[in-house]
């Protein structure tokens, strides 16, 4: 006698081979994620490899580039680079794609210091020693005039700072390197392009990705706006930076620049006539305070670093020769501090402190009493204690082929 199944065994049957189907469903799913996945994984790391391969043959490039290239022949290596200049550095992009997925790299790059670029001092030989007072030291390779280096006294203090020199001593020529600021007309052809104009606004954020914008006006003065990335700001007549100003990575341009005590950013300032930066600043690395005169002038021009600011980055004093050049005095005022280069081919009172290098074409020491050329006094300059990684910027015209380096990454 045949036994009939009960509706409860079929309906167990049934739920059984659901499960059994929902379960191998599950199965096939979870392989295909995870081929999917894998796949995705491989694309992604090649496209990172790709263009992390793009920025070594950018940093390489001597020159400004901005082209699609595939790495090694096929479809799937293809990038898109360039390297721009932005202020006195360069910055490289790189940008590796597949179908529809995408990777960027952007940097800002710098030489690493050889040579005379890597000395604690360079003074230029103008037939005239390098002589220390009070308490000096100097630590690093000194490149100095056939006249040398000696102790002396200055503003009745003698030297007292045991060797005049931790280091070696090397002979200067009569000219400082010679500096390749052509790069900075890059910023008078972004003025040309009217559709990268922009408003000041209280949050003003550029991408390095894209077109660098532009701020112009007759005078601008930065209160509490946060102004970061691809922008230069340019003022007719001056540029006033208050202390609640947030600036990272942007470029001000007028021949007056001021920056109120207090302030703390990073920013390139490069002018024509006057740079003040009153006590207290912090411009953190890699920041440019820059004096470029590419034209004759008669007024003497004018840059500051007050007490107890700090510059992490580039100092720049540099005109062609004038009759200005001759009156012009910079200015590093006692406890002051560079962290980094300071360039000057004019007259220099330089009492701060350097972490660093100096490279100097002549030294003017103001004291109430007199002015003594070619004097430091109370000083350190000390070139193992410079930022850590620290780069040049690709400025300067010896030295090639130059050995570049990545500073920091870009957005």
């Amino acid at each position: 006698m045949k036994q009939k199944l009960s509706g409860r065994a079929l309906l167990f049957a049934i739920v059984v081979s659901l499960l059994i189907a929902i379960i191998l469903g599950a199965f096939l799913m979870l392989s295909a994620s995870h081929r999917f996945l894998q796949t995705k994984s491989f694309l992604q790391g090649q496209l990172i490899r790709n263009a992390d391969a793009g920025i070594a043959y950018l940093l390489a490039q001597e020159t400004e580039i901005e082209s699609c290239i595939s790495l090694y022949g096929g479809a799937q290596d293809s990038v898109c680079l360039f390297k721009r200049s932005w202020g006195i550095y360069d910055y490289l992009g790189a940008r590796s794609f597949h179908r529809q997925d995408s990777f960027s790299r952007l940097y800002l790059v710098g030489q690493l210091p050889e040579g005379c670029l890597n000395a604690a001092v360079y003074l230029a030989d103008r037939g005239k020693p390098l002589m220390l007072a009070g308490k000096t030291q100097l630590r690093g390779a000194a490149y100095l005039p056939k006249a040398g280096l000696k102790g002396g006294r200055a503003a009745g203090q003698p030297f007292e700072g045991g060797q005049l020199l931790y280091g070696e001593e090397r002979r200067s020529s009569k000219f400082l390197p010679r500096l390749a600021l052509d790069k900075l007309r890059h910023l008078d052809q972004l003025l040309t392009l009217p559709e990268q104009q922009t408003s000041l606004a209280p949050k003003v954020h550029c991408s390095f990705e894209q077109t660098p914008k532009y701020i112009l006006a007759e005078e601008l003065y930065l209160q509490n706006e946060n102004l970061k990335g691809a922008l230069l700001i340019r003022a007719e007549k001056a540029i006033y930076v208050g202390k609640e100003a947030q600036l990272e990575e942007v470029i001000l341009q007028a021949p007056n620049i001021i920056f109120e005590s207090g302030f703390e950013g990073s920013v390139q300032a490069i002018a024509s006539d006057t740079i003040i930066v009153q006590a207290n600043c912090r411009l953190k690395y890699p920041s440019v305070l820059a004096i470029y005169r590419n034209q004759l002038a008669e007024q003497a021009s004018f840059l500051e670093l007050d007490s107890a600011s700090i510059l992490e980055g580039i100092w720049i004093s540099q005109e062609e020769y004038s009759p200005s050049m001759g009156r012009s005095r910079h200015r590093l005022a006692p406890r002051s501090k560079v962290r980094g280069f300071v360039y000057s081919n004019v007259y220099l009172d330089m009492q701060a402190d350097i972490d660093g290098q100096l490279m100097l074409r002549q030294l003017s020491l103001k004291t109430p009493a007199a002015v003594y050329e070619n004097y430091l006094i109370n000083v350190q300059v000390e070139l193992e204690k410079r930022p850590e990684h620290f780069l040049l910027p690709d400025i300067f015209k010896e030295g090639s082929p130059k050995k570049r380096g990545i500073i920091k990454c870009l957005e």
